[in-house]
């Protein structure tokens, strides 16, 4: 970077001019990445609850399923058990 390059404020990142349109484009990719997964998750509690699991057993499915997903990517081992809020 030289010092004549102007910044630009991008989503709260400064970038330099002709950086901002790639900037803008893995945002937006992002924004289209996060939803889709909202929508799997959706999906997946929505089939879940059509096999007759309960609100409570689909979170620690969920919630297994994080773990075994972080093992896999060499995360190691959890050792200590997030309790999430019980609905009755």
């Amino acid at each position: 970077m030289k010092k004549n390059d102007k910044l630009v404020w991008v989503a709260g990142v400064q970038v330099r001019e002709d950086q901002v349109q790639g900037r803008l484009q893995a945002l937006a990719r992002g924004h289209n990445l996060k939803a889709q997964l909202a929508a799997d998750q959706k999906e997946e509690e929505r089939k879940l609850a059509d096999k007759g699991y309960s609100p409570s057993e689909i979170f620690c499915l969920r919630h297994a399923n994080r773990i075994k997903t972080l093992e896999n990517m060499g995360f190691g081992t959890i050792t200590r058990c997030y309790r999430g809020k019980r609905s009755t």
